[in-house]
């Protein structure tokens, strides 16, 4: 369980209460708490709350809630969902970050250039092309 914090863009008055904020959580994961812009009504074009959700499977875009009688169909914007890896899928690190057990180090080094054959190549030309401007302006300057 990772906690997120999710945006409820157009959410009706009616559900601004920390007891509806809890149960629309609840849909979604476990509950945590509002922030403070929501519970002081601050910002009213969004609410937003935290929750604790299992981010293995798929995260829904939208809840269906009712509004006296009437279905009302909410979407949910999360923030920053913290990354997870592609092969092992646990959260914390990148696939190329990720820590190398015994087989991959093995793989690793297998697959590394051979540094003794390499040659570093001293210079790209820009020392020269900046010698080639000055020689070029002293030579305007001199006529």
């Amino acid at each position: 369980m990772v906690p997120v914090w999710v945006r409820l863009y157009s959410l009706p008055l009616d559900y601004w209460q920390i007891e509806s904020l809890a149960t629309i959580g609840n849909k979604l994961g476990r509950y945590v708490k509002a922030s403070e812009a929501t519970r002081r009504g601050k910002y009213t074009s969004f609410a937003r709350i935290s929750v604790e959700m299992d981010l293995l499977g798929a995260l829904p875009n939208e809840i269906i809630m009712e509004v006296f009688d009437k279905e009302w169909v909410q979407t949910v914007d999360y923030e920053h969902i913290p990354f997870r890896c592609r092969r092992c899928h646990e959260h914390g690190h990148l696939l190329r970050d990720r820590p190398l057990s015994k087989e991959n180090n093995k793989e690793k080094l297998n697959t590394t250039k051979d540094t003794e054959n390499f040659q570093k190549v001293a210079s790209r030309g820009r020392g020269r092309r900046k010698g080639s401007k000055q020689q070029h302006t002293e030579g305007k300057k001199g006529s």
